[in-house]
């Protein structure tokens, strides 16, 4: 039999050597390195050697064997302080040192009975063989005899045996197997157990930590402790001796019941085991002083103790038993102990809470914050709402006055992964002040102060920002105006698309970490057998089924499909909160995309607003109206219904092509000269259907195939989730004519056309060099719009806007008669050829020229700004001049050189040349 590597702790009595042991035989230590460590071939001679002794007994006749009850013998020996299963290795039956049989109890089953016969049978041979027994043939004949008669009832019991056989299986605290063991009848833990003394435990105990200096030694044997305990601790000088902790015990069931019920929601404190180990100063009791008392003033000595009473646990009533006898008794130990350790702290500091402001001292800080409570917490400069979960405090913060470390306040919010709204977990620390503070100073205030001190205003504040930061969680297109709330803050406004399920899911720039960690909330309210933050279907399962019969307060806190959930009102009512509690916990952080740079950032959902959206834009397009009309009517039918909250009961529309995915887009190619109104036309068109512009230039595409496939790849998706006006600005790059000499353009080409084929939304594409495209997209394009040469009327009419519209924005500026006059009936203005941007760009320089008049003069008071004919002639004198010098540079205008260079001809008659 090989020796285990593990070492016995001691040798069987017999094989002891006194001489060597005598002064070490009450030093035995857990350690590796104590001072009764045994050598192999000692632990192997003391086994055998207990071993031969037993065996040499088996020839005399014993005495009725008799197996203590299962659990007499203790697992760890308490003389030698290890355990017996070493040595049960060795076979070794007894404990040398405290003399426990090691034999498991097992019932009379069928193995029990056949070795007792063979037991039985040795002992009478012997006894006959050594003879001199009076009566020894009689008793020979009897025991034949009975042998005979009881043959068949024996083969019948053994043959029953064989049939059934009984086992048991021990199981450790997580379900793995120990071992089994054959038992030879029914199973009865009772019966089983029977005799094994119960020790009557204390009610409470309470262990204070004291700190020293003295070195440290994780290997320190027992007899070094008696050593340090003979000379003292608590009485040598040479040692500083400081108290670190004190942990209170409670062993009494009938508190760890009533505790069990009062106590809704406390994390960090197990309330369903034998006994509850708190740590100074004994928060969950000062939370539930009140509900404490309560339920022992239902105590009623010459009443029947069986009527039903009623225990306050926060909202959530529930029936239970009035107090009895000892439960009463043992409530008054529990609370006269924690009377004596900070009563008198307790009600000074209430005595604070009373004044007005309110105040409250770093001391007694951890009373005000009863977990599952609501609070406000500063965060990133803002007071945002929150639930408490738990709070660290130093263990003696309320009889310290210095050195006192930082209290760290664990809270939770409503936050969105993506996916689900669900509970987020966040730390904030308050770090040591002298003195008494304000409580509605601090970083985190519970809710009833400050909704004392504002009458509710921001609690209405907080729910009414709740409500947009849910409705936005689908996805919105919005005007933005205000900081940023990324890493590096900017001010931004404009339009903004709010879609944080996009950036999470789809966009590839979430970094790692940034997804919001939402339901690993190490609060006790998830199911086992749930892996914290997975949302596996099998996950959800299991918390369905918690919250529908679980015992989680906030099960309708968690994992919230906001498409499926419309309304969030009413889910605080299940957890004993207001109807709005769950909008009051929203974050105000959502991540959207900036239209104007196209990038990400972290917004704020208070700077959010309705987008003012220009409808009556179309109608201020230069264009035929049957042109216009034709453009409404295909982007309406083409537009994605169901995209950002749209109607998602609109008919899909019908494409003609028999591949499946394959031409389901509207694509619009706009050609003509600069400045006639392309771009603007796309402007207008999402103006008009209140569709995102998603406008694209060259550097958000790229010029490498590679990189540009995948970039169009996330561009056309973006758009198609959102249902944007796609607009691709002087798309030539890309629509150039292949060449057999260069490769790079072909791969260029050839992607683009492929990932346009497919794209399954409006996409707008303008180019003022049509001449240079590739034949194959004349093919793929659905419409094509010339825009030829603004008329006279036609820049008469955009000059007639820009009048308009300043003085309707601008009640500060006056224009002058003669300035009007100017621009629409001055011959070099009228002929000059100007296109609307041209146009455009004037006007807003006319206006510059203006104010900057106006800034200058000195005495100005009641004046107005005026905008005047000479504004207008020094903008027409400075571009009439360098049309001038291009063309006599080149030889010929814009036009005459894109005509020239096959670009394009704008002297074309035709109108508009349309295909579908």
């Amino acid at each position: 039999m090989s020796v285990p590597s593990i070492q016995l702790p001691f040798e069987p009595m017999e094989k002891t050597n006194k001489t060597q042991r005598s002064s070490q035989s009450d030093t035995t230590s857990y350690s590796d390195t104590g001072d009764s460590q045994q050598t192999e071939s000692e632990i192997r001679n003391g086994a055998e050697g207990t071993v031969n002794e037993l065996e040499a007994t088996q020839g005399q006749e014993q005495p009725p064997t008799v197996y203590p009850d299962s659990g007499s013998a203790d697992l760890h020996c308490p003389k030698a302080g290890r355990s017996h299963s070493e040595l049960l290795i060795f076979g070794v039956k007894t404990c040398p040192m405290c003399e426990q049989n090691l034999h498991p109890r097992k019932p009379n089953g069928t193995e029990d009975c056949l070795e007792k016969d063979e037991e039985v049978g040795k002992n009478k041979d012997g006894g006959a063989k050594q003879g001199g027994v009076k009566g020894d043939s009689n008793e020979s004949a009897l025991v034949k005899d009975n042998s005979e008669e009881n043959a068949g009832e024996d083969e019948a019991n053994a043959k029953a045996s064989s049939d059934i056989v009984y086992k048991i299986m021990y199981k450790d605290g997580g379900q793995h197997t120990i071992t089994t063991e054959p038992w030879g009848e029914p199973f009865d833990l009772e019966k089983a157990r029977r005799g094994l003394k119960h020790k009557k435990l204390p009610v409470l105990e309470i262990m204070t930590v004291l700190d020293t200096d003295i070195e440290k030694d994780s290997y320190r044997t027992k007899r070094e402790v008696q050593v340090l305990m003979e000379e003292g601790i608590l009485e040598n000088e040479k040692i500083s001796v400081t108290v670190a902790s004190a942990d209170m015990t409670i062993n009494s069931p009938a508190l760890i019941k009533v505790l069990s019920k009062i106590v809704s929601y406390y994390p960090g404190v197990n309330l369903d085991g034998k006994f509850i180990t708190l740590r100074e100063p004994y928060c969950i009791i000062a939370h539930h002083m009140k509900e404490l008392e309560d339920f022992q003033k239902t105590y009623r000595p010459s009443e029947r103790q069986d009527l039903p009473g009623r225990i306050d646990n926060g909202g959530d009533m529930e029936q239970c038993e009035t107090c009895d006898e000892e439960t009463h008794d043992h409530i008054k130990i529990l609370l006269d102990v924690f009377a004596a350790a900070h009563g008198d702290r307790i009600e000074k500091e209430e005595a604070l809470y009373a004044q007005e402001p309110p105040l409250a001292t770093f001391s007694m800080l951890w009373l005000l914050f009863k977990p599952g409570a609501t609070a406000y917490a500063e965060v990133q400069g803002k007071r945002a709402a929150c639930v408490i979960q738990s709070v660290t405090a130093d263990p003696l913060v309320a009889k310290k006055f210095e050195k006192r470390k930082p209290y760290e306040i664990k809270i939770w919010y409503l936050d969105f992964d993506g996916h689900y709204l669900g509970r987020c977990s966040a730390t904030i620390t308050i770090p040591d002040f002298d003195g008494e503070r304000e409580i509605t100073s601090l970083k985190v205030i519970p809710s009833e102060y400050l909704d004392k001190m504002d009458g509710g205003a921001l609690r209405k504040q907080l729910e009414s920002r709740g409500e947009k930061f849910y409705r936005l969680l689908s996805g919105a297109q919005m005007d933005y105006s205000g900081m940023t709330l990324g890493s590096r803050k900017r001010r931004y406004e404009g339009r903004v698309i709010i879609d944080s399920a996009t950036y999470y899911n789809l966009s590839n720039e979430a970094t790692e970490g940034e997804r919001p960690q939402i339901g690993p909330v190490e609060d006790g309210s998830e199911p086992k057998e749930v892996v914290a933050g997975c949302n596996c279907e099998k996950c959800n399962e299991a918390r369905t089924r918690r919250g529908v019969g679980g015992k989680s307060k906030w099960a309708a806190y968690d994992n919230i499909d906001p498409k499926e959930v419309k309304s969030l009102a009413g889910k605080g009512l299940t957890a004993g909160c207001s109807e709005k509690h769950c909008y009051l916990l929203c974050g105000r952080r959502l991540m959207g995309f900036l239209l104007k740079s196209r990038k990400w950032e972290a917004l704020d959902v208070e700077c959010c607003d309705e987008p003012k959206v220009n409808a009556g834009a179309i109608d201020n397009l230069v264009m035929p109206e049957r042109r216009k009309n034709t453009i409404k009517a295909l982007v309406h039918r083409y537009a994605n219904p169901s995209a950002l909250g749209g109607n998602s009961n609109t008919a899909t529309p019908w494409t003609a092509d028999f591949i499946r995915n394959k031409g389901e887009g509207q694509i619009f190619l706009l050609h003509g000269s600069p400045g006639v109104g392309k771009t603007y036309t796309a402007e207008c068109i999402a103006e008009f259907t209140q569709r995102p512009l998603l406008s694209l230039t060259c550097g958000d595409i790229g010029t490498d195939e590679v990189r540009m496939e995948n970039q169009l790849s996330k561009w056309f998706k973006l758009g198609e989730v959102w249902g944007a006006i796609m607009l691709i600005d002087e798309a030539d790059v890309y629509l150039e004519r292949r060449q057999t000499a260069d490769l790079k353009r072909n791969s260029l080409v050839t992607v683009f056309l492929r990932s346009m084929e497919y794209y399954r939304g409006i996409l707008f594409l303008t180019t003022n060099r049509v001449g240079h495209f590739d034949d194959a997209f004349i093919s793929r394009i659905h419409v094509i719009i010339r825009y030829d040469k603004l008329r006279l009327e036609d820049r008469e009419k955009i000059w007639r806007q820009f009048f308009a519209k300043l003085k309707k924005e601008r009640k500060d500026i006056e224009v002058d008669p003669d300035a009007k006059s100017y621009v629409l009936k001055n011959t070099d203005m009228r002929n000059n050829g100007w296109n609307g941007r041209e146009i455009r760009n004037a006007f807003q320089t006319a206006v510059a020229l203006a104010e900057y008049r106006f800034a200058e003069k000195k005495d100005k008071e009641n004046e107005k700004v005026v905008l005047e004919e000479q504004d207008f002639e020094e903008v027409c004198q400075m571009s009439t001049s360098f049309k001038e010098y291009l063309a006599t540079l080149s030889g010929a205008d814009e036009a005459a050189r894109a005509k020239i260079d096959g670009a394009r001809f704008d002297d074309f008659d035709d109108e508009v040349v349309e295909k579908i």
